[in-house]
């Protein structure tokens, strides 16, 4: 009588590779994360340009607390800086986001142009006075 393996061997390669999936995960980085959402066209540009840009970031794995330094410039078609916005914010254990209204105007309507939007964002730990080390830029 000849006796195969083959279907044992098949029957536990199965099992086992549904073992795997049981596994915890791994985050695949960790390192400060920093997006810029700005909206093309404003939701309502028959009437207004008045639109909200959404600032959006998270450190996966950070040891600890983390205060984000950002800064949002509104570019003009020359290259001029119209309008700037800044702030911090604290980032912990969860991804945070910032929303930045925008009326459309700046001290009256603006010249028709593409004007462009840059965040520079940089993270730092929440106790400590030291710039950002990693700062991070991102434009539209």
């Amino acid at each position: 009588m000849k006796t195969s393996l083959f279907p044992f061997s098949l029957a536990a390669l199965f099992i086992l590779s549904g073992c795997a999936s049981a596994l915890p995960v791994l985050d695949e980085h960790s390192e400060f994360e920093a997006t810029l959402h700005a909206p093309y066209r404003a939701p309502d540009s028959g009437r207004t340009d008045a639109r909200t840009f959404t600032l959006a970031f998270d450190y996966p794995n950070a040891q600890r607390p983390q205060l984000v330094d950002w800064q949002l410039e509104l570019i003009a078609p020359g290259g001029l800086v119209v309008r700037r916005w800044q702030g911090q914010t604290a980032l912990a254990e969860q991804a945070v986001s910032v929303q930045v209204p925008w009326s459309g105007l700046d001290a009256g309507k603006l010249a028709a142009g593409v004007y462009q939007v840059r965040l520079r964002a940089g993270s730092r730990d929440a106790g400590s006075t030291a710039p950002s080390a990693d700062v991070h830029e991102q434009s539209w």
